[in-house]
């Protein structure tokens, strides 16, 4: 409807602008001007009758018919909010594939601060030496009237009743107990004839062995019997104990010693590295070999003396102990003879 009200209006208003600038017109042939009978003298005077025009402006009334653009029928439309309902679809993060971790405990490693420990008022001490005595307790015995002898080798015995502990076994301490001082003398002294000869005839066979001044324990090398880690006895070891076991049957077969010798005891020892059980068996092992040796090579009553001796195995229940404290792993690898004194 508007686009037709808008032509007719334009359609009008050019009719109007043709009928203005046709109004006076004249025809072609109106226009001209014939000069046909003029000569070429009258031309200068042509124009001399023809007055100027002043050029004018030219306005054009137009009025524009008022247009109905029908916006009165248009309703205005107010602002909304828009809400778009969107359904998320379901999606597979495939998280059932993912295998469950098992919690893990953390180790924090934390660095203690210096603290500023005020030492002002400590009173400082020097330090003070102990001697450790490792040796196997018995408390059994009772040292309360312990009376002190010197022996016919001027050597000073303290404490009878203590010398005896490594000699006896655990049931004749009571008996140890009840003995009075000359019984104490008398046994005393006659270990330690037993010792002496032991050392004398060590000595003479060439032997360097250790004999404990107190007990009489006679330790011997493990490394010169043995080698590492083995239970046979080795060619060199076999050697050693050739002489050793000559030696040491001479005196403790003697016939003044009968009755007093009630058992020889040959304990295998080694240090303390490795499993409890296996040095047990080891020990024992090597304890068995020599022992077995011993009684083939001695010149004396074999059948005696095998009746006498006892192979014990410890692993490493009784190691030996360097001046520091520490373990001392070669001295603890060894094999001992001990005899027992028969005081029942």
């Amino acid at each position: 409807m508007f686009e037709k009200k808008f032509i007719v209006m334009m359609l009008a208003a050019a009719l109007c602008v043709s009928a203005l600038y046709g109004c006076g017109s004249k025809s072609d042939d109106d226009a001209l001007i014939d000069v046909s009978g003029i000569g070429d003298e009258d031309l200068s005077d042509l124009g001399a009758d023809i007055e100027p025009v002043e050029a004018q402006d030219a306005v054009i009334d137009l009025e524009v018919p008022d247009i109905d653009l029908g916006l009165d029928e248009i309703e205005a439309v107010e602002a909304q909010d828009v809400v778009i309902d969107f359904e998320m679809p379901d999606i597979d993060l495939g998280l059932d594939e993912i295998e469950a971790v098992e919690a893990q405990d953390v180790v924090i490693d934390f660095e203690v601060p210096e603290l500023d420990i005020d030492f002002s008022n400590i009173t400082s001490y020097e330090p003070v030496e102990y001697e450790i005595d490792f040796s196997v307790e018995h408390p059994e015995l009772d040292l309360s009237d312990i009376t002190m002898y010197e022996a016919d080798d001027s050597a000073t015995i303290k404490g009878l009743k203590i010398s005896f502990a490594d000699n006896v076994y655990a049931d004749d301490y009571a008996v140890i107990n009840e003995m009075d001082d000359s019984e104490l003398y008398e046994i005393t002294e006659k270990k330690y004839d037993l010792l002496s000869e032991l050392k004398t005839a060590f000595s003479s066979a060439g032997l360097s062995v250790n004999v404990d001044e107190i007990s009489g324990e006679v330790t011997l090398d493990s490394a010169i019997l043995f080698d590492f880690d083995k239970n046979e006895v080795s060619e060199t070891g076999k050697e050693f104990l050739g002489k050793f076991a000559k030696a040491y049957s001479a005196v403790v077969l003697d016939e003044k010693y009968d009755g007093f010798v009630k058992a020889v005891l040959v304990e295998g020892h080694t240090d303390t590295n490795g499993e409890y059980d296996y040095n047990l068996k080891l020990s024992q092992e090597r304890a068995d070999n020599v022992m077995a040796y011993c009684l083939s090579a001695s010149d004396g009553d074999s059948e005696k003396l095998a009746s006498l001796m006892e192979a014990v195995g410890f692993s490493f229940n009784d190691p030996v102990y360097a001046a520091d404290g520490t373990v001392d792993a070669q001295a603890s690898r060894r094999v001992s003879f001990r005899f027992i004194i028969n005081i029942g």
